[in-house]
């Protein structure tokens, strides 16, 4: 048995510029506000190719912002995977709206759009598609349900930017777009997250919403909220903007290369990227014959050093949510769920690295082990 490597799931790429771009905020007193607000916030809208940006303090706040900006409230039903983190669910659920799951479909692991369709309602306000793990999900086909339905489309752009699909980067195909900044997304501000549009009505209401509902200093015209981005944040987020693409070069790099170490094990299934589409990795996964394979591989890989994630258990199966759970059997989800498993991608990563995570995961499949 090779000698234990420790090996981090996801390891944010930063260095002195980071802690420098930090330093000279808080020596200028930009601790809350400051220009690097400003200045990283035209960086991301010019690099997916929007009008407005407003950072925030989290993609969950973005998304609680979107939904707000849009006028979802009670009454309102917004479809959301049950393949995902809470954010979502809880931006949804936060507005006083009604999450509706939808199942994913099994090549991208994205919201399944003919399963859209079938769950649209009167009710029907706003569709979330999540671009899983960085693949974009199929937009054309949710925006021209959310046309012929006059429903909005908040594209949750949390764990893509820098994806492309049909050669438009991911965040400026919604009506509205979010991001997240935690510290295993594309870049990081060590949290924190942004709100995108074309739209200025959006742009200036969604500003209301993240400013405690001001509209000026103390002239509160809406309910609102301190969801405000951290100028000693945005700072450290215009040094990662610079670095953009070096680090997804170097995630599709190491997705290659575990790619080819797979190929020849027939029990697993890498990620599928559509061809219309460029993949940011911010996940690497493998889905598993079985649960109990994906068990076993993921003891080992504990055992090993090696971090691991299972990228996501069902939101409709757990304790809390369930009574959110409607009549869709969701069985892609549930399948995908008990199977898949998210190994290191880092761009941190050193190859050594990649390939004993590569060679653990065989050793694991073998009779030996």
């Amino acid at each position: 048995m090779k000698q234990k490597m420790l090996v981090p799931f996801a390891s944010p790429f930063t260095n002195e510029g980071e802690a420098r771009a930090a330093y000279d905020a808080v020596l200028r007193r930009n601790l809350r506000y400051g220009p690097q607000l400003k200045v990283f916030g035209n960086m991301v809208s010019k690099y997916v190719g929007v009008k407005y940006a407003i950072p925030v303090s989290s993609g969950t706040a973005a998304l609680h912002a979107a939904l707000l900006s849009i006028g979802i409230g009670p009454g309102s039903e917004v479809l959301v995977p049950s393949f995902s983190c809470a954010p979502p669910l809880i931006a949804t659920l936060s507005v006083g709206a009604k999450p509706v799951f939808i199942d994913i479909e099994r090549k991208t692991l994205n919201i399944d759009p003919d399963e859209v369709k079938k769950n649209i309602t009167s009710k029907t306000k706003v569709i979330i598609p999540i671009h899983y793990a960085g693949h974009p999900a199929e937009m054309d086909a949710l925006l021209e349900i959310a046309e012929e339905k006059s429903i909005h489309v908040i594209e949750d752009v949390a764990e893509a930017l820098g994806a492309e699909y049909k050669g438009k980067k991911a965040g400026s195909l919604g009506y509205i777009s979010i991001l997240s900044f935690s510290p295993n997304k594309t870049i990081t501000t060590g949290e924190g997250g942004m709100i995108l549009s074309n739209d200025k009505e959006v742009y200036e209401k969604a500003k209301v919403v993240v400013d405690y509902g001001q509209k000026g200093r103390f002239n509160y015209v809406a309910l609102g909220y301190n969801y405000h981005m951290t100028a000693v944040q945005a700072a450290i987020g215009i040094v990662q903007m610079r670095k953009i693409n070096k680090i997804l070069d170097r995630k599709r790099t190491i997705a290659k290369l575990y790619d080819q170490y797979f190929a020849s094990i027939s029990c697993v299934e890498v990620p599928s990227v559509n061809p219309s589409c460029k993949h940011a990795y911010m996940s690497y996964f493998i889905i598993f014959n079985s649960k109990k394979v994906r068990n076993k591989v993921l003891r080992y890989l504990n055992l090993r050093g090696i971090e691991t994630r299972i990228y996501f258990p069902p939101l409709h199966l757990n304790s809390f949510y369930s009574k959110f759970t409607g009549k869709n059997k969701l069985n892609n989800t549930q399948y995908v769920s008990d199977r898949i498993l998210n190994i290191p991608l880092s761009p941190s990563l050193s190859d050594s690295q990649i390939e004993y995570v590569a060679s653990s995961i065989k050793e694991a499949l073998s009779n030996n082990v």
